[in-house]
């Protein structure tokens, strides 16, 4: 039952109906996983993280069909259960090492475009310490999804793409902190080599996310870095010469080695 409603909740999602979408998982995760969690543990905790990871993805997308004003609940429960779910993952990699990792990967993306979400909502707690840092979390989750892909075998097309789109994330993760903006065209140009592999193989499937990267990427060839201001040169206002550094004499003679003996010593 809780796999079915779980099953039953992606189908809302790729209809894009976040409504439906987030009470069928909410429901998997409240009625069944939760209380299933509780009496059978590891049995069940693969399939509790990846509800959990749907949830949190359903409440992303609702976030962003609304306006920015009224993002902020859904975004916060969203970054709660990926983070429910990633600290699920940590306890099954005691256990297996391999076993999970297609969506522990798949899910630290998904926390990585969460906190840009946030970041780019313009929370009213922006001055507080740890939220300037949002975007440096979300590039070290980017960063740990594309760890995670790289130690998989990523032949099959629905894991390259989601390679693509962690490489997609980790770029949109640097122009939020402010990286020079040779880097953020670069890493923005992997992901768009990635994607226009993936479309060239199966066309029509990747094509929304390359054409989306490719107006990003003029924009970014396009945009004109700020202009950086001039040095002042320093004015002497005494109106007095001033002297040039003169080099010390070098002392010759017995003064002269005791001085360099000093110096061994001091060395």
């Amino acid at each position: 039952m809780a796999r079915s409603l779980s099953i039953l909740g992606v189908q809302h999602a790729a209809r894009q109906e976040w409504d439906e979408s987030v009470d069928r998982h909410t429901e998997a995760l409240n009625r069944h996983y939760n209380a299933l969690e509780r009496e059978y543990r590891e049995a069940v905790r693969p399939q509790h993280a990846l509800a959990l990871g749907r949830l949190a993805q359903a409440h992303l997308g609702r976030a962003r069909s609304r306006p920015a004003e009224c993002r902020q609940e859904d975004l916060l429960k969203a970054l709660e259960h990926v983070e429910q779910a990633l600290e699920q993952y940590e306890g099954m990699r005691k256990e297996d090492r391999w076993a999970n990792r297609v969506h522990e990967a798949w899910t630290s993306c998904l926390q990585a475009e969460v906190l840009l979400a946030l970041d780019a909502s313009g929370r009213p707690q922006r001055a507080d310490p740890a939220v300037r840092q949002t975007c440096g979390r979300a590039e070290a989750a980017a960063r740990r999804a594309l760890t995670l892909y790289d130690e998989l075998d990523v032949r099959a097309w629905r894991l390259r793409f989601n390679r693509a789109r962690a490489q997609a994330v980790l770029a949109q993760s640097y122009g939020g902190r402010g990286r020079p903006r040779a880097k953020v065209l670069r890493a923005h140009e992997q992901a768009r080599d990635a994607f226009a592999r993936l479309d060239a193989e199966e066309p029509g499937r990747a094509e929304e996310e390359l054409h989306a990267i490719e107006d990003t990427i003029e924009d970014l060839r396009h945009s004109v870095p700020p202009a950086q201001p001039r040095a002042q040169t320093a004015v002497n206002r005494s109106g007095k010469r001033r002297k040039r550094h003169q080099p010390k004499p070098r002392l010759r003679g017995r003064q002269g080695r005791q001085g360099t003996a000093g110096r061994r010593r001091h060395r």
